[in-house]
């Protein structure tokens, strides 16, 4: 038997793979095969929801209130086909994007399993069941929205000087009513405020 014949049957006895042989963990796996959460999330959404789903400049995803209230069915809409009017792109690749079907099932069960939660209670609907009241609407963006904002919801002078810097550079910042008694009741992971108007 010769040098390299022993030194090979020596290897295979110890279970040796030859040098420069890749390990099946170090094998590459082409982008569409990838189906785990974690490294799905890490490339595709937290450039703008943030690393661990909060403090991105997008709307926070580590939230076990939203993500018991959003249906399944809309959160795989929302990340397949994007929302018009926003900077959140379609991911599917049926729509454009980079992401196959597995893939978009795996984020979707994985942000609703990872940071999603035990919410109880009485829960709201995701979205309003009956027309709203334009009317109203006006009146009460009127009442509570249009001195910082202004009548068509474009903003004011007078507050654009008025409101704090943070405020105007923070996307989470939350809105305080008009009413001088407005004060904020909690905060959000993100740091926006829930406001409450009266004492």
């Amino acid at each position: 038997m010769s040098r390299l014949a022993a030194a090979l049957v020596a290897l295979a006895a110890l279970g040796c793979s030859p040098p420069g042989r890749p390990t099946p963990a170090d094998r590459y796996v082409p982008p569409t095969e990838v189906v785990e959460f974690a490294p799905l999330y890490a490339l595709h959404c937290s450039g703008c929801h943030g690393a661990d789903g909060v403090l991105g400049p997008a709307r926070a995803l580590h939230d076990p209130l939203y993500l018991a209230l959003v249906p399944t069915e809309v959160l795989d809409r929302k990340i397949r086909a994007g929302v018009a009017g926003t900077p959140m792109p379609a991911f599917a690749r049926s729509e454009g994007g980079p992401l196959t079907d597995a893939q978009v099932k795996a984020l979707v069960e994985g942000l609703k399993g990872t940071w999603g939660g035990d919410v109880s209670g009485d829960l709201p609907a995701y979205a309003a069941t009956s027309t709203g009241d334009p009317e109203r609407g006006r009146t009460a963006f009127a009442t509570f929205c249009g001195s910082c904002h202004g009548a068509d919801g474009r903003g004011s002078e007078a507050a654009r000087w008025s409101t704090p810097p943070t405020w105007r550079s923070s996307p989470t910042r939350g809105c305080a009513p008009a009413s001088s008694s407005a004060a904020p009741i909690s905060r959000s992971r993100t740091g926006a405020a829930t406001w409450r108007v009266g004492p």
